[in-house]
């Protein structure tokens, strides 16, 4: 089980720092908590930070932050009004398949806070409110580019509205638009920029009818942006993958590239049979 409440022995810098630690601390200790979330183990760590002095470009998010660790950093903070309108976009989504609101899916967060803060190794000290909020416009900025580069009906960016005319001006944005898609690849895949993956399947959910037909278009979702992310051809399939007890996308990369201690037994024992 993961310990939530981290660095309890950081000094309040004032005393409305004071009352809202105690506020928090008070909310997570009577807090009901589902036995299921009392196991969730801590998968999105602070990487240390002589390692980030050493290579910066290496841990550190260029254009997008997601999750608590890098959301209040002025130099990525400017790219915050394209995850509001991709929130807008959400919200439109949401009132047209039921009547929700992008609300709902902060309040449908907010109620898991217990979860969502047992994944992060470092205390987060942000209101239930402020956490839900912020994590909602994340996963849905998150989940808009997943289902624009990577849905059966996506195409590249640089592709949409192209006319067969290849002009000098078309091929330079071309350019631009893979490298902006690449660097936003390179920021997902940070360790400190990790979203917890129940919170995309449950946003994922709500843009669906049925269980099912959000579980199948999130696994194609997941399997293009490990074809497309994975320095190796791997095994990836559409089925399964996203209900397979993965933390996060780095995670679900990882494990897709890495075979699991057991994989490897059971083909060294079909290689000896």
């Amino acid at each position: 089980m993961a310990s939530t409440p981290r660095n309890l022995s950081s000094t309040p810098s004032s005393p409305a720092d004071e009352s809202r630690w105690v506020v928090q601390i008070r909310a997570l200790v009577e807090e009901e908590v589902r036995e299921e979330d009392m196991k969730t183990p801590v998968s999105i760590f602070c990487v240390p930070r002589p390692m980030v002095s050493f290579r910066p470009h290496a841990y550190v998010p260029q254009l997008f932050a997601f999750g608590p660790y890098h959301h209040w950093h002025p130099q990525l903070y400017d790219m915050e009004r394209y995850k509001l309108a991709t929130a807008r976009r959400t919200q439109e989504r949401l009132r047209g398949g039921g009547g929700l609101g992008f609300e709902d899916v902060v309040e449908l967060f907010e109620k898991r806070e217990f979860k969502l803060r047992c994944h992060y190794h470092k205390y987060l000290d942000l209101s239930a409110k402020t956490l839900a909020w912020m994590m909602a416009i994340d996963t849905s900025f998150l989940l808009n580019f997943l289902q624009n580069n990577y849905s059966d009906s996506a195409k590249p960016e640089f592709l949409r509205d192209a006319t067969p005319a290849r002009t000098l001006s078309k091929m330079i944005a071309k350019e631009k638009t893979k490298l902006g898609h690449n660097m936003l690849r390179r920021d997902i895949l940070m360790l400190e920029n990790q979203i917890p993956f129940f919170l995309l399947k449950k946003l994922n959910r709500l843009l669906h009818p049925s269980k099912q037909s959000a579980r199948v278009q999130l696994s194609k979702l997941l399997a293009g942006f490990v074809r497309d992310t994975s320095p190796f051809k791997t095994p990836t399939t559409q089925n399964g993958s996203d209900d397979a007890g993965h933390a996060h996308l780095l995670d679900l990369l990882y494990r897709s590239i890495v075979p699991e201690y057991k994989q490897l037994i059971r083909r060294h024992q079909l290689k000896i049979a």
